[in-house]
């Protein structure tokens, strides 16, 4: 995979993360559980990137993704 496409799937996990913040009315309880399972789609992903790239930069990517913010 190339740069790009790291940075594809981080944009769709953050507007994910925006749709549901918008749709729920900020809800915390739903933003949450949401950002729970954002975390962790993140983190399964960043798992399997580095499988195919022991340099892949977990930090860097988690941040990319926001998950780690509420």
């Amino acid at each position: 995979m190339t740069k790009k496409d790291y940075e594809l799937i981080a944009t769709s996990i953050r507007e994910a993360r925006e749709v549901v913040a918008r749709e729920s009315g900020n809800n915390a309880e739903v933003l949450g559980g949401a950002n729970a399972g954002f975390y962790e789609l993140a983190k399964i992903l960043s798992a399997r990137f580095f499988e195919q790239n022991p340099r892949f930069d977990d930090n860097r990517w988690m941040t990319a993704t926001e998950v780690l913010h509420n």
